[in-house]
Parts: C-alpha cells; structure tokens; sequence
C-alpha cells in the first residue's frame, strides 16, 4: 500500500473521538459537483464516494476523480453498494471486481470498500490485487433486515480478518432495542482480540445511539451526512459532530 494510505490507517486505530465519514450518493457528475462543496465547507474527516447511484460507470469513475481532485487532503473511500446489501445498483461480479480494481489503480480513493460476503466473486484475490495497486481495503457487511446473533457477528468480523481487510465493517438494521446493545457489545468484545480499525453502526432511528458512542465501542469511524441521507438513521454532520464532542467531554472517555 502507498505510505499515507498506511498513515490513513493507522491513524483510525488510534481515534478517541470517531473520524466522521460524509458520502457523496449522487446519480451523475452533475449531482456530485451539485453537493461537493456543501460537503467540504462541512469538513469531514472521510469522503465516501457510492459509485451504486450512477447508471453509466464511466461516468462514475470521471465523478470520483473530480471529488479527488476537489478533496485535497481528505482521505477517501470508494464504494460500489450491491443491491442485496442496501446498494441503488447491480453489477455482475468481474465487473465489481474490475471497478474496484481501477479504482485503487488509478488511486481514486485511498480506501476501497468491498463487500466481503460477496458470493460471486473471490474476495481474498480482489483484496490482494487492491493492496497490490497501493490502496487499502475495508472489508463490510450491512444487514438492513435484521440484526445476526452475537456470534454471527463475531463470525462476519472474522472472516472479514481472514480475507484480508484492514479496515473491518458491519451495519445491521435493529428491530428492537437489545439488538442496538448487542451490536455495540460485539464491537467492544471483537476490539478486545483485533488490533484492526472496526467500524460498526446500528441503522435506524432506533440504531442512532450506536453513531455517536464510538467513543466507548471503540468504533473508529461513524457516517453523518450533509442533505440527504445515504443510508436510515444517519445524523447531519454538525449536530454528530457537536455529540461526539460532549460525549468526550462529558464522560471523560
């Protein structure tokens, strides 16, 4: 991996306060540059950029290298959100696999995100040809149904490890509210074993608690957004800005 992307990670591992990740979710060029600079006046500490909403991938890939070259200083994810993971789109597998590739290879994003239960393509070989083209590699799972058991989690935790990730995600939508206290209960057990940044967030308006209590979960990165939300449950930037603070401030953590 190039060396600032390691510098990227390494500093999610060492966060007090959670790095906040705003998405640029548009359907073309046009939208993006629409939203981009409300999002940079915000100045977050992550861009993602979802590559689901476009119709046309070329044209998602020119909209990425906008952003990059707009986000000066900014680290940045690359998504691409498969439908059966709450994504806008699909694509077939080679060609998930060819656009995740480009992406690190063309260094659109310092981070790219894959989706590690992903059942038609191999996931280990696309990590290792990432890093081979200098970027980094979060491993994610969302569940927008339901919140697995505990070890479940564990279990997707794991695997995303195994296969390589750097960076290790799991989203699950709650359907009451012990399923929020489980998911950030797993994030504290699975941080205690893992030396990877985790990244973890109960969706939902039920789920919110879990967005700003990375604090004590010790989940490294939360999602606000700027506008409109890219996923349920996600709180404008400023407002999670300000709660992450008083959190900190006001347990001492």
């Amino acid at each position: 991996m190039r060396d600032y992307v390691v510098s990227t990670i390494e500093r999610l591992k060492d966060r007090v306060i959670p790095a906040i990740c705003v998405p640029v979710f548009e359907k073309n060029r046009a939208g993006v540059e629409r939203v981009l600079g409300p999002v940079l006046m915000n100045r977050p500490d992550i861009i993602e950029f979802r590559a689901d909403g476009f119709s046309d991938l070329n044209e998602a890939v020119d909209a990425c290298m906008y952003v990059r070259s707009k986000a000066v200083g900014i680290p940045m994810i690359f998504t691409f959100r498969s439908k059966g993971e709450g994504g806008a789109s699909d694509i077939n597998g080679s060609r998930y696999t060819d656009l995740l590739v480009q992406a690190a290879d063309m260094d659109m994003a310092d981070i790219i995100d894959v989706e590690c239960l992903h059942g038609e393509i191999d996931v280990p070989a696309l990590i290792d040809t990432i890093h081979e083209n200098g970027a980094a590699v979060i491993g994610s799972f969302h569940n927008f149904r339901e919140t697995p058991g505990n070890d479940e989690m564990l279990g997707i935790f794991k695997k995303e490890d195994e296969m390589g990730a750097d960076v290790l995600k799991l989203a699950a939508m709650p359907n009451e509210p012990h399923d929020v206290l489980r998911l950030m209960d797993v994030t504290m057990t699975e941080k205690e074993s893992c030396d990877k940044p985790i990244v973890t967030m109960s969706m939902g308006d039920m789920g919110r608690i879990s967005r700003v209590a990375g604090s004590f979960t010790k989940s490294c990165m939360t999602f606000g957004c700027v506008g409109r939300a890219s996923a349920p449950g996600q709180i404008e930037v400023n407002r999670l800005r300000r709660e992450l603070c008083s959190i900190v401030d006001f347990c001492g953590v």
